[in-house]
């Protein structure tokens, strides 16, 4: 009877890509079902709890992974609004732009949006009910009102 090595089997069987039964573990490695069947009583519940592991990693750093994603979104739009507050800072400095009611109401909206987008970039307003906050800041930039009009 030949002699087995049972812990080079064991990880062999554990760490293997290919998840095959029991019984087609001991034809592929030439063993004896019955002999395998006996000494590896618990390697079916180890295989399970090492991959439930696995899994619980990779979804974790998947997690983690969009988390970042999601603040470096955060991130860039905080910063896109604190530019443009900076140019509309600016832009209110020169007299010619503030004289007009309709340019210190445009300044005003913008302000607005652009505090909207800040608020929601670091968290203290929810994304879902300020979906169109970033449409109207765009129109607002451009000088658009809210029916497309200038």
């Amino acid at each position: 009877m030949a002699n087995h090595d049972w812990s080079k089997l064991k990880r062999k069987f554990l760490t293997s890509s290919n998840r095959v039964s029991l019984k087609q573990f001991a034809i592929d490695n030439k063993l004896p079902y019955g002999l395998l069947r006996q000494n590896a009583t618990s390697w079916i519940k180890e295989r399970k709890a090492i991959d439930e592991q696995k899994n619980n990693k990779i979804i974790e750093k998947t997690i983690s992974r969009q988390i970042d994603s999601e603040v470096e979104v955060n991130l860039s739009h905080f910063t896109i609004a604190k530019d443009l507050l900076s140019i509309i800072e600016k832009a209110m400095n020169y007299k010619k732009n503030a004289t007009s009611a309709r340019n210190i109401n445009a300044l005003a909206k913008s302000i607005e949006s652009i505090q909207k987008v800040q608020r929601i970039a670091i968290g203290v307003e929810d994304k879902k009910s300020n979906d169109d906050i970033v449409d109207k800041f765009i129109k607002a930039v451009q000088g658009k009102d809210e029916n497309g009009g200038n």
